[in-house]
């Protein structure tokens, strides 16, 4: 491409945050179970895993996790947009996110891995 559309990326830091992403997966990170964020990250539109293995292990639990009825939550005991909600809290007690763990789902991402599986 032009000069102006080359994007000079240090190899050894490409490959050092790979290994990191690599290590974490098919968790989101050390703390946190999985969340719908991995989605972008494992496919469009970064294709960030080379590897199929790890690729289909971090699907199959996104999809196991997350998925509900009217399509996937954004994480683990995800309360937004239900009758859960209270719109004047900003934060809930991990008690009560505990009840949301069967329940709640958003339709943001309905058929999102279907899109671009194709």
């Amino acid at each position: 491409g032009c000069s102006w559309s080359v994007i000079f990326v240090d190899l050894d830091a490409h490959n050092r945050n790979r290994q990191t992403l690599c290590s974490l997966l098919p968790r989101e990170s050390r703390s946190h179970n999985t969340d719908a964020a991995l989605l972008p990250t494992i496919s469009y539109p970064a294709f960030a895993v080379d590897d199929d293995a790890l690729y289909s292990q971090t699907l199959d639990k996104i999809v196991r996790k997350l998925r509900g009825k009217y399509g996937f939550k954004r994480f683990l005991r995800d309360g937004y947009r239900t009758a859960n909600e209270d719109k004047n809290r900003l934060y809930y007690k991990p008690a009560e996110m505990k009840t949301w763990d069967e329940g709640t789902v958003t339709a943001m991402l309905r058929t999102y891995h279907n899109l671009w599986k194709t």
